[in-house]
């Protein structure tokens, strides 16, 4: 009787197997019986097709995840000239990070060539494990300021709308909120640079064409970080030269 019981209350604990698991015993005992090569092909397929859909299936539940625990992310950063606000891409990055890590997911990003001369394709790439899915978005990269005037250098518009476009893939992917914030009275007191001004200069900083440009930029930054008394900005600012500096040198002797 004792042994019955065992039995029965084995039974009821064994684990269900998943579709996935079903097809790969359903593979193995094919192999295992010899049967054709027709059948064990099409288990294969088959498998495969279960693959995807169970790896899928993961992607999408772990962003649902992270979207469902991102909060609104303050507009901290000033478009003076759109009179307008923005989450600066260090604010977006922070919001995100650790929630990529909690869910071991990893995000990357690739150019493709694009068809028109003025316009680059950034693809956002998300992965979980083997499983990845890819977001293109075209940013125009024209050099042209909101006024139509030429602003920039054909290499200088490539690298800041390849800047602008990781920014806003972030945005599209994670589908993230924003809030209003109010920080004019900081910047009243003096307490330095606004973000928007900051990431402005750090980005014309990075993607500095040639020396010629890479000292007239670096000059704007540091004469807008003194102008504001923000020593910590003047020193970052000098920290990107100097690595702006070594890549564009790197490989001459």
């Amino acid at each position: 009787m004792s042994e019955q019981l065992a039995l029965v209350e084995t039974q009821e604990v064994k684990p269900q197997l998943s579709g996935l698991e079903l097809m790969n015993v359903a593979l193995q005992q094919a192999i295992a019986q010899g049967n054709a090569v027709e059948v064990v092909r099409e288990l294969v397929r088959a498998r495969a097709e279960a693959q995807e859909y169970h790896d899928r299936e993961m992607f999408n539940a772990a962003l649902q995840r992270i979207q469902s625990k991102l909060k609104p992310i303050a507009k901290t950063g000033k478009n003076p000239e759109t009179n307008s606000k923005f989450a600066t891409a260090g604010a977006i990055d922070r919001a995100i990070e650790s929630h990529l890590r909690e869910e071991r997911m990893t995000l990357s990003f690739e150019p493709e060539p694009h068809p028109q001369p003025d316009m680059v394709r950034i693809v956002g790439v998300l992965s979980l494990g083997a499983y990845g899915r890819r977001y293109p978005l075209d940013i125009p990269a024209d050099g042209k300021g909101p006024k139509g005037g030429g602003v920039m250098s054909r290499t200088h518009a490539t690298g800041s709308a390849i800047t602008y476009g990781k920014r806003y893939l972030k945005n599209m992917i994670f589908n993230l909120s924003f809030e209003e914030r109010d920080d004019d009275g900081n910047k009243a007191a003096g307490k330095g640079l606004p973000d928007a001004e900051y990431t402005q200069h750090e980005d014309n900083i990075k993607n500095a064409a040639n020396d010629e440009e890479l000292r007239r930029v670096y000059k704007l930054a540091q004469d807008a970080a003194w102008a504001a008394n923000d020593k910590a900005s003047a020193d970052s600012f000098s920290t990107a030269k100097n690595a702006r500096y070594r890549d564009l040198h790197r490989g001459a002797r």
